[in-house]
C-alpha cells in the first residue's frame, strides 16, 4: 500500500510541473538557431523527481517551479514566445540579452 501511495505522490508532482515544463518546450520551438547547441540540454525526458528540468543549461528550478532563465551572449536566433512563459508563476529572473529574438505573444 505504501508503495502505491508513494508512486501516486510521485505522479502529482510531476503533473504539477508539467507546466512549467510545457512553457520551456514551447520557447525551445521558437528557436532556429542554437549556435553552442546549448539548448539541447533541454530534453523532455531529463526531469528530476520534483517536476523541475534536470541539468537544462540556463534554467534553475525549484520543487517544481522554474524560478530563472537565463540565456545571455549565445547568437541564438529565433522566436519568443512570451505567451508560453506565462504560467511561470515562480519565475524571478529573465535574461536573454545578446541574442536575436523577434518577440511573439505580448
Amino acid at each position: 500500500m505504501h508503495s502505491t501511495y508513494l508512486k501516486f505522490l510521485l505522479l502529482v508532482e510531476l503533473a504539477v510541473g508539467q507546466p512549467n515544463f510545457g512553457a520551456l518546450i514551447e520557447l525551445k520551438k521558437g528557436i532556429q538557431k542554437d549556435p553552442f547547441g546549448v539548448l539541447d540540454s533541454w530534453d523532455s525526458k531529463s526531469l528530476a523527481s520534483d517536476g523541475c528540468p534536470e541539468n537544462w543549461f540556463g534554467i534553475l528550478c525549484s520543487e517544481g517551479h522554474v524560478t530563472s532563465i537565463t540565456l545571455n551572449d549565445l547568437g541564438i536566433v529565433g522566436d519568443f514566445h512570451f505567451t508560453a512563459i506565462t504560467d511561470l508563476k515562480m519565475l524571478q529572473n529573465l535574461s536573454v540579452s545578446n541574442n536575436l529574438f523577434t518577440r511573439l505573444g505580448t
